[in-house]
């Protein structure tokens, strides 16, 4: 947190007082899950497997996929944090 801001800052007032976070990337994606993540906005409802398939053959994707235990006909954008962080390491890997 990079500083408090009263509730007097606003108005009206709110009841409880805010807060100017800062957040900062730790790690660089690689451009391949970068792609990935940029294409899941652009289509949510598009299978995994068709999205992975844009960046690695459909067989390689199917097993980059089942071997993260991901099911490729889960829509992307219902994949949880851990999938997309198991899912960026391996495509990291085998990129």
């Amino acid at each position: 947190m990079a500083a408090r801001v009263p509730a007097a800052s606003f108005s009206p007032a709110p009841r409880v007082d805010a807060a100017h976070l800062v957040i900062r990337r730790t790690t660089t994606l690689s451009r391949p899950v970068r792609d990935l993540i940029r294409r899941g906005f652009a289509e949510p409802r598009l299978p995994i497997a068709a999205a992975v398939g844009e960046i690695h053959p459909r067989r390689r994707a199917h097993r980059l996929l089942t071997s993260t235990g991901i099911d490729p006909p889960t829509p992307i954008s219902t994949l949880t944090a851990p999938q997309w962080n198991r899912l960026a390491t391996a495509l990291t890997v085998n990129s």
